[in-house]
């Protein structure tokens, strides 16, 4: 058949037959109905995420600060059938996240899944911490640590009050491992490893899940060969992880197979953290 149907087999514990499992198959795709927003959603692993989303079914926010990249995610999306809509979003401001949550609200009713993506570290302006400036600390803890908690907190009534939904936080293996230079960064990811497990206690009895997804080094543009050639050699696995592999893990712990995990989090590296290699 040219039309190809993605099915999803779930093993359901039959009450009638203690000692038996039925199988039921399930078919379609896994967000259909459901209200998606990512912060950062114009960057490498957003825009995956949010084409991911959009592919299989939901209704998708792409949140970042670029109109213009939003545009772009957006394009990519619809011209493949999905629907999504874009919304700016600064994450380091309180208030500016509480008016684009209304405007989702009022739009659609609900929000099923947050993926809070936005983030970034100093990159060329990292240096050691005595000689940071505190703007740029002030600015990366803010846009990746608070950022996750604003967001975090403007969503969750909203869950409660459906008592269902997917929160998925996105750290940083600096988030476990520190790296020299970027003492702010490193803090702030693990800031957010701490967040994750500590909203899994609170709202557990909720029904809503909170996981987080700690990538290594992700190819986020083109490059030539010589360059990938060093990013395989970062890992054990000598290959490159793309934005659509961490987007798979957004996705699984966003869908109802993953229904009894929360507060967990989740490398992916390609084993790098087993012991860092490479230099870049």
């Amino acid at each position: 058949m040219a039309l190809k149907k993605k099915i999803n087999a779930y093993l359901t514990f039959n009450k009638k037959r203690e000692n038996q499992y039925v199988l039921k198959i399930d078919e379609g795709k896994r967000f259909q109905g459901k209200i998606v927003l990512v912060t950062g959603g114009s960057g490498a692993i957003g825009r995956a995420a949010c084409i991911k989303f959009a592919m299989e079914g939901a209704m998708v926010y792409v949140a970042g600060t670029n109109q213009i990249k939003i545009n772009e995610t957006l394009g990519l999306i619809r011209i493949q059938g999905g629907s999504a809509a874009g919304v700016v979003i600064h994450v380091e401001d309180f208030g500016n996240i509480k008016k684009v949550i209304e405007h989702i609200l009022e739009k659609e009713g609900q929000i099923d899944i947050l993926v809070n993506c936005a983030g970034g570290s100093a990159r060329e302006k990292g240096t050691a911490l005595d000689l940071q400036e505190v703007d740029i600390i002030e600015n990366v803890i803010n846009t990746n640590l608070l950022g996750t908690i604003y967001c975090c907190k403007c969503v969750i009534p909203i869950m409660k009050e459906k008592r269902s939904g997917k929160i998925i936080n996105i750290s940083s293996l600096l988030g476990i491992q520190g790296k020299k230079y970027h003492t702010e960064y490193s803090a702030a990811k693990a800031g957010i490893i701490a967040v994750t497990k500590s909203l899994a206690m609170e709202l557990g009895e909720y029904g809503i899940n909170v996981n987080c997804v700690i990538p290594g080094l992700v190819q986020r543009e083109e490059f030539e060969a010589k360059d990938a050639y060093n990013y395989s050699r970062t890992n054990y696995l000598d290959k490159i992880c793309k934005p659509t592999d961490v987007a798979n893990l957004i996705c699984f712990l966003a869908s109802d197979e993953s229904s009894f995990i929360t507060g967990s989090n989740y490398v992916i590296d390609g084993g790098r953290n087993l012991g860092c290699k490479g230099d870049t």
